[in-house]
Parts: structure tokens; sequence; C-alpha cells
């Protein structure tokens, strides 16, 4: 809980993490228009929320005080997002809720992602355990 707490009262100030979200948001949007997914516009609220949860706020904080780093989080997070749809275009008649679906999705990619990103994954990880806070699993 103290993660959040944390997150949200830095987060308050940050126009850079505004920038950051936007451009992952904007990213996921450009994805799903040039994909076959059909979406709803609470479905895509959820899928924006889900990305923030999931992927937007635990790589931005772990890296932003490191510029060379950023760059190769702005750079996965897209990789990210490019496989999450991908998996829902092909799953698109077995899914009961998309949010849902995405964020699992979501859990996925990242760890598989990460597994060949291993230098940015210590990093996150490190930066977690310097700031005394819980690693999330899609990083461990």
């Amino acid at each position: 809980m103290a993660f959040v707490e944390n997150v949200y009262r830095e987060r308050k100030h940050d126009a850079k993490f505004d920038q950051f979200q936007a451009s992952a948001h904007n990213t996921l949007s450009s994805l799903l228009r040039s994909s076959s997914v059909r979406y709803t516009s609470d479905e895509l609220q959820d899928m924006q929320y889900a990305c923030k949860q999931e992927i937007i706020t635990p790589m931005y904080y772990a890296v932003e005080a490191n510029e060379n780093a950023m760059s190769t989080v702005k750079a996965v997070m897209a990789d990210i997002l490019s496989a999450s749809v991908r998996d829902i275009e092909r799953q698109t008649g077995n899914i009961q809720v998309l949010g849902a679906y995405f964020r699992k999705t979501l859990r996925l990619q990242t760890k598989r992602i990460f597994q060949e990103e291993q230098p940015l994954r210590y990093l996150i990880t490190s930066s977690y355990k310097d700031a005394n806070w819980d690693v999330p699993e899609q990083f461990q």
C-alpha cells in the first residue's frame, strides 16, 4: 500500500509522467485502430487503466531518473502493447471481458519480454528494492 500512496503523492505534480502515459495510450489506441479488434469506448478505458496499472506506472517510477533507461522502457512498452494486441486479435471470438483479458495478456507479455530484457529488468527490480517497495510480479 505504501507504494500506491507514494506513487499517488508523486504523481500529482509530474508532467513527465503525464507525457509518458499519453504516449503509451496513443500507442495502444493506434495499435487497436489498426487491428481487427472490436471494442467500445468503455473497453478502451478499461484497457488504458490496465495498461497504466500493469506497465506505465511501475515502469515509469522505476526508471524516471535514468534517461537512457527511459528510452529503452518506451521501446519495450511498445513491444509489450503490440504483442498484447496481436494476442487479443488471435483470441477475438473467445474473449468474454476484453479489459480483464487485456490485463492478463499484458502481464504475460511483460513477463515474456522481460525474459529477453535482463538488464532493464534488473534495473527495474533494483529500483524497487532500493526504495523498499515490493517488486511487481511481472518484473521478477
